[in-house]
């Protein structure tokens, strides 16, 4: 994986950043909705996943956010150049473990290559949590709730700085499809505008199906 350091001490929020990183829970989640009908329309025509396919068009904008592809390793601010997914995935027996998803441009690749890793994966059934790497988004999916907040588990004083999204019940509102979606972020690498320009930069690129 390619990655580079960060100049902290010529960096914009140099001050924002050390100040939060000393809190002992320097998360923060910002919850909201998206429209999702054109891209339900367009999976329905294409055969396709809609949840894998929300994944990719999450991934896609995230990739050209600089503030999602930050990490703290250390005394370090690292940029990785590309950022990939790591899912829930639940078990017939209603357990749940981990999925690694590789990030590409093409969304119907993308979608290919994560049913196969979807697949052997329940077919091993490890339980991989890959604390080492970094250059990950966790996402989580909870179908069978229309939530309007959220919190996550957390090892507090952990330096651990991986963004967390997670995606609701899909429902109708007036014959518009729409999705909760809950963004959790450190607030020594990510600032609400920047949480703002994912969701706003999402819903504009949903929009386009």
């Amino acid at each position: 994986m390619s990655f580079r350091k960060l100049d902290i001490e010529n960096w914009k929020r140099k001050d924002i950043y050390h100040f939060f990183k000393t809190y002992d829970n320097p998360y923060y989640n910002i919850c909201s909705k998206l429209e999702v009908e054109n891209l339900y329309q367009f999976c329905k025509k294409e055969n396709l996943s809609f949840n894998l396919a929300l994944l990719h068009s999450t991934l896609l904008i995230i990739n050209n956010l600089q503030e999602f592809k930050l990490r703290i390793e250390g005394d370090e601010v690292i940029e990785y150049t590309t950022i990939n997914c790591g899912s829930t995935v639940l078990s017939e027996d209603e357990t749940f473990s981990f999925c690694y998803f590789n990030f590409c441009e093409s969304m119907s690749e993308f979608i290919e290559n994560s049913r196969k890793v979807i697949d052997l994966h329940l077919q091993k059934k490890q339980f991989d949590t890959r604390d080492n790497v970094q250059n990950l988004i966790y996402f989580s999916v909870l179908p069978w709730i229309n939530f309007t907040s959220i919190t996550h588990a957390k090892r507090f004083n952990s330096g651990e700085s991986i963004p967390l999204i997670t995606f609701g019940k899909l429902h109708q509102i007036d014959q518009v499809r729409q999705i909760p979606i809950s963004v959790e972020v450190n607030h020594a690498l990510v600032d609400g505008i920047h949480v703002g320009k994912f969701l706003n930069k999402l819903q504009s690129f949903i929009n386009q199906f």
